[in-house]
């Protein structure tokens, strides 16, 4: 059974329209290893040509969607991991280093934070 609300990944970002002129101009999301319709296109967009257009870099991250919440994921678990051997005196050390560090947040973890970035991507509810 597919543990995942969305299509797993990798997915990647794929310039072969059938028409070569429009090729250029379209980017289709789908999986790695599939084929113009498969039915496993995730998005569609259609690459504006001016000068500043975002297009082709917004397609590149969202294609990163999957590895990137895989990550998130493993970090977040690393992370909980880490401070259940800490001692006190490491944690106030983690903090003040992450503060000297520019990330002064109100959680020194940022647990809630990732979480809600992970239950966000993945469509649960908290």
């Amino acid at each position: 059974m597919n543990q995942h609300r969305f299509t797993p990944g990798p997915w990647a970002v794929f310039h072969d329209h059938a028409d070569p002129a429009t090729a250029r101009d379209y980017a289709e999301i789908r999986p790695v290893g599939t084929r113009r319709h498969d039915g496993e296109s995730i998005a569609g967009l259609y690459l504006c040509d001016f000068p500043g257009s975002k297009q082709e870099a917004n397609a590149q991250l969202i294609a990163a969607a999957p590895d990137l919440l895989h990550e998130l994921r493993l970090a977040h678990t690393f992370i909980r991991n880490a401070l259940a051997i800490m001692t006190p005196d490491q944690k106030s050390e983690w903090a003040a280093r992450n503060i000297l560090g520019g990330n002064d947040s109100d959680g020194t973890t940022r647990a809630h934070e990732r979480e809600a970035v992970i239950a966000k991507a993945t469509g649960v509810q908290r």
